[in-house]
């Protein structure tokens, strides 16, 4: 159980909220934007019950880049629409395959293709199909269970996407590669399910693949300013603050880690920074009020 430190009323809430943002973060890793909250989707289809447990692998780290667009020529950003994106027919296996193309692995690509069609349209009951199918054909490929990691992120299933992300990490290692956008997913599901030490291996580990990966910097520090290490956490967000991160709510983050180190002045910056910023925004009211309650306190 990690303990909370603060030293004051308003501390105390803050250090709450800030928890509970950072329990409730989404798992979507974008290039570039902020990280929306995750869209309503139906409930999981019955499965067969997975214990969350770390992930057995942890060997030393590869040294090559994964690139799931070089492997398998895959947009590099997965993520479900909004609800509102018009939906498209769905596919059925083999739809598409011409009668010449007989070859196993290129009837295992167009399965997921189609499923990463289904995806972009927002429906992931179909694509799971696909992808499973598409695994009998592409045994040595992590990005099927990359995808069905990502489906059942969006579907509020955290412990079958640890599931299936550690099993394309472990296949992704075996071909001597990795992927930053792959580490911070999984890293975001683990904080989810409380095994924060892994997931700080993870974003670690995102943030050696690609330094300039502002999402991998932005989650680690809100990690660590969990954890209460507030001077780490305010290194790894001040990264993301020079990578252009975008999430409304930096500000706020640094504000709480400023004010952690004992740096009052810049704290009560920040916090005006984020409350004027929150002005033009949907912005969550209790954290908005949160964040009040604090900069009034410090006066």
């Amino acid at each position: 159980m990690i303990q909370l430190k603060s030293n004051s009323f308003f501390e105390k809430i803050a250090c709450v909220i800030a928890a509970q943002v950072l329990l409730a973060l989404p798992t979507i890793a974008q290039d570039k934007g902020e990280l929306p909250p995750l869209s309503p989707q139906p409930p999981v289809s019955p499965q067969p019950p997975v214990s969350p447990q770390p992930p057995p692998w942890r060997s030393s780290p590869p040294t090559l880049p994964f690139n799931f667009q070089q492997f398998n020529n895959l947009p590099q950003n997965m993520q479900a629409p909004p609800p509102q994106q018009p939906q498209m027919p769905v596919f059925q296996p083999f739809q598409n395959v011409p009668p010449n193309e007989q070859d196993p692995f290129i009837r295992g690509k167009m399965l997921i293709r189609q499923a990463t069609d289904l995806i972009s349209s927002g429906q992931m009951d179909p694509a799971i199909g696909l992808l499973q199918k598409s695994m009998e054909y592409r045994r040595v490929d992590p990005t099927p269970q990359f995808l069905l990691g990502l489906i059942y992120d969006q579907k509020g299933n955290p412990q079958l996407a640890l599931s299936n992300y550690s099993a394309s990490v472990k296949k992704a290692t075996a071909l001597g590669m990795d992927s930053s956008q792959l580490r911070i997913n999984l890293g975001n599901t683990l904080v989810k399910l409380n095994f924060l030490k892994e997931a700080e291996f993870d974003y670690k580990r995102a943030i050696e693949i690609d330094d300039k990966n502002e999402i991998a910097h932005l989650n680690y520090g809100r990690l660590l300013l969990f954890k209460g290490d507030y001077s780490g956490s305010f290194r790894e967000l001040q990264r993301a603050h020079e990578l252009m991160a975008t999430d409304p709510n930096l500000p706020l983050y640094e504000a709480l880690a400023l004010k952690g180190m004992g740096n009052i002045a810049e704290s009560r910056q920040q916090l005006q920074v984020f409350l004027d910023r929150a002005k033009g925004i949907n912005s969550d009211p209790q954290v908005i009020n949160m964040a009040q309650n604090l900069l009034a306190g410090m006066k």
